[in-house]
């Protein structure tokens, strides 16, 4: 699957990321592939993915909020879409 963040007019961002869900005692756990350490449990497969949604997107909030402060002090920047074509096996 091809990864994409793409801008949307109304400001938005738009991640195509891959949840990988397995079960444990007591529910589902779920994680983001490529944000490391972003994970969460449920009780079943949709309460898990749901709150890893909330999980994943509050990490990447916090992080453009993060870098949109350390921005503010570079002077001049530039911002870029990067593309990046993944294979896996």
């Amino acid at each position: 699957m091809q990864q994409a963040k793409e801008m949307l007019d109304d400001g938005f961002a738009r991640a195509v990321l891959t949840a990988i869900f397995f079960d444990e005692e007591g529910g589902v756990t779920g994680f983001v592939e490529e944000l490391l350490g972003v994970s969460a449990h449920g009780r079943n497969l949709k309460e898990a993915r749901s709150r890893l949604t909330a999980a994943a997107r509050k990490y990447l909030q916090d992080n453009h909020e993060g870098v949109r402060q350390r921005m503010a002090s570079y002077g001049t920047v530039t911002r870029e879409r990067l593309f990046i074509d993944i294979t896996t096996t």
